[in-house]
């Protein structure tokens, strides 16, 4: 039966299978912090943080700490948003299964197993009989990296590989002001870094990105402008510093034709063509994004 258990639960979404490392934080410095954002936090779903405290405490060999913790994720879950509490207590269960499994309780476990199954059969896009993908899992994992990330940063302030680390996870968590300051702070250590110029100018598309579908405004479409000029700067030095990086030179290019520079456009698909160290994967997108390019501006670059 064991060995059966071990199996469903290493399919469970939840912080015993995500991997985070003791050795790669201090413990007692990420309780604190913790416990704090119980207390002063106004985030609207606190149970991220008693999961992620209970975690805490079983990796201090405190498992009954770690089962009041998980009641507590559990009590407040069902008590400010019970009509998503499945879809929210589903880290919760895991965690609950597993603390269990560790205290030899294998019975709880196994309840615990049955509870998610009877959640997961109630969502169609289920990755096991025992987690499902749901953008809930999903953010509270990423909000946990986010944490085993700023613990790092916070030991190693002066390592570049640390400041993309932590960049690149608030990028993808849409912090974007917060991913640009720590990309600026890197990239001063590192100014001609192919990875931080390209990261940032992701970061500048994306801030774009969101106030085009916002509507137009003089003031906005201003602040649009400025923001497509630092994407373009950083696009720019990622050429610089390595002609053969083709997607940002492909991202270089369309942006040179949207503020109507075909002809630049037009020379930098050329130079991209002439490459002869392209995969064959880089070469079928170079080839779409061409043709693309030439549907949306065949006729200006007809008139060049």
């Amino acid at each position: 039966m064991d060995n059966s258990l071990k199996t469903k639960l290493l399919q469970l979404e939840c912080h015993f299978t995500w991997d985070f490392k003791k050795e790669d934080t201090s413990i007692a410095d990420l309780e604190e912090r913790l416990h704090e954002e119980i207390q002063f936090s106004q985030k609207k779903y606190k149970g991220s943080s008693y999961n992620y405290l209970a975690y805490v405490k079983h990796m201090q060999g405190l498992n009954k700490e770690a089962l009041t913790f998980l009641e507590q994720a559990e009590e407040i879950t069902r008590k400010d948003h019970g009509d998503e509490f499945e879809k929210l207590v589903i880290v919760t269960y895991g965690n609950f299964a597993w603390v269990y499994y560790h205290m030899g309780e294998l019975t709880k476990t196994q309840s615990y197993l049955e509870k998610l199954e009877d959640i997961c059969k109630k969502f169609p896009n289920k990755a096991s009989r025992y987690s499902v993908l749901l953008p809930a899992v999903y953010g509270e994992k990423g909000l946990s990296f986010l944490k085993l990330a700023e613990q790092a940063l916070k030991m190693s302030p002066d390592n570049p590989q640390v400041f993309r680390y932590v960049a690149t996870l608030y990028r993808k968590q849409k912090s974007f002001d917060k991913s640009l300051e720590l990309l600026t702070e890197a990239l001063k250590n590192l100014p001609n870094s192919r990875f931080l110029n390209y990261q940032i100018a992701l970061c500048y598309k994306s801030k774009a990105l969101i106030l085009k579908r916002q509507g137009d405004h003089y003031q906005k479409n201003r602040h649009i402008c400025q923001l497509s000029r630092q994407y373009i700067f950083h696009l720019e030095k990622v050429a610089q510093s390595n002609p053969s990086f083709v997607y940002p030179q492909i991202d270089l290019a369309e942006m040179y034709a949207e503020y109507e520079n075909i002809q630049k456009a037009e020379e930098l698909f050329q130079i991209l063509f002439s490459l002869t160290t392209i995969t064959p994967e880089e070469r079928q997108t170079l080839h779409r994004r061409y043709g693309i390019f030439q549907l949306q501006y065949n006729n200006q670059s007809r008139g060049l």
